[in-house]
């Protein structure tokens, strides 16, 4: 078992090591190839994923029948296939809503029986969010004032909420979200938000 260690099957390791999100690498009877810090992380807390005996499995046996399946399911279907990718509902340790997705790897188990087969990833909600307001104000312009309206919107901050802590009048909100709203090419909040998110990279910063 290799929970966090360089790995000829892992030669870009580095890269999933920058991921937020815990990553797995699983062969075809759960055995854990590869672990990035954070996947480490999760399994020495013993939320909602584990080691045991050098094998993923779920703090819940109902889940680790289900993501058995889908790595299972992994090994037949070819990398890219969507189908591997349907959510499995968790829940982690403080309670808050998670999901398990597998994605098959471009690797054969049938030539290497020891290769991993799938990565499994978690996402949860809630998650710590940075909006990239710098890369949004370079993209688009956005002056200093425009900028700091964006990071709030990017939060889910309502106008009103935003007028009280940057304390602006709501004409002036809106006179920011108008200018937005422009130099985006966005037409209402929510699309501001789709916009800070499509902007965001899953790494660690």
């Amino acid at each position: 078992m290799r929970l966090h260690a360089r790995d000829p099957y892992c030669p870009f390791a580095w890269v999933i090591d920058l991921l937020n999100a815990p990553v797995v690498l699983v062969g075809p009877s759960m055995r854990i190839a590869y672990a990035n810090p954070s996947a480490v992380a999760l399994m020495a807390a013993r939320d909602v994923l584990l080691e045991a005996e050098g094998n993923l499995v779920a703090r819940c046996s109902t889940v680790t029948r289900v993501l058995k399946a889908a790595v299972g399911e992994a090994a037949v279907v070819p990398a890219g296939d969507s189908r591997t990718r349907a959510g499995i509902a968790v829940r982690c340790g403080d309670d808050s809503a998670a999901a398990l997705y597998v994605f098959p790897l471009p690797i054969s188990a049938q030539s290497d029986p020891s290769a991993p087969i799938a990565a499994v990833l978690l996402a949860r909600h809630g998650a710590s969010f940075k909006p990239p307001t710098d890369v949004a104000a370079s993209l688009f312009g956005l002056t200093a004032a425009e900028a700091r309206v964006f990071e709030f919107v990017a939060r889910g901050t309502s106008a009103i909420e935003i007028g009280a802590r940057l304390n602006i009048a709501g004409s002036t909100v809106k006179t920011h979200l108008l200018r937005l709203y422009a130099k985006t090419g966005a037409r209402r909040q929510a699309e501001l938000v789709q916009l800070a998110f499509s902007l965001l990279p899953p790494v660690a910063v």
